[in-house]
């Protein structure tokens, strides 16, 4: 009877261990704009990296699809926020990696552990370092929709 007990209790046991959530926030788009970005990727082809970055323009939202080689990334990517993000978008059946305009603007790697540090510490002793990373995409293709998913103005 013990030995029922006890394998009762394991299966059990087993069946209640914690389930560790998803770790990535996946976005959808309205729909007209997922169908413009997944023709805009099918015309293009895709490169070896593909990325989405979503900046907040006045009422509107501005997408930017970004795509580069590995040399590219290193130089744009500073801080591995590309291959770091947990937002993921989802254009057609695939899931790309989305950054917004706020990783850039505060972003950072800092060079020492800044935990326990006081935040005027960080901010005025350099050897913390708050460098920041500003990219500039040439020739991306941006998309700029209203909140409900009217396209306004394809741009190259």
């Amino acid at each position: 009877m013990k030995v029922y007990l006890y394998c009762v209790a394991l299966l059990f046991l087993n069946q209640c261990k914690t389930i560790s959530p998803n770790k990535s926030i996946q976005y959808v788009l309205p729909y007209q704009v997922e169908l413009r970005l997944l023709k805009q990727l099918q015309t293009e082809g895709e490169r070896p990296i593909t990325f989405f970055s979503l900046r907040k323009s006045g009422e509107n939202y501005v997408i930017t699809l970004i795509q580069c080689n590995k040399e590219e990334l290193k130089r744009i990517d500073k801080f591995s926020i590309v291959t770091k993000t947990a937002r993921y978008l989802l254009i057609g059946k695939k899931f790309y990696p989305l950054l917004f305009d706020t990783d850039y603007q505060f972003g950072t790697a800092l060079k020492k552990k800044a935990v326990g540090i006081g935040t005027e510490e960080r901010w005025t002793n350099e050897s913390f370092g708050i460098p920041r990373s500003h990219p500039i995409y040439d020739g991306s293709f941006s998309l700029t929709f209203s909140g409900n998913g009217e396209i306004l103005s394809p741009t190259r």
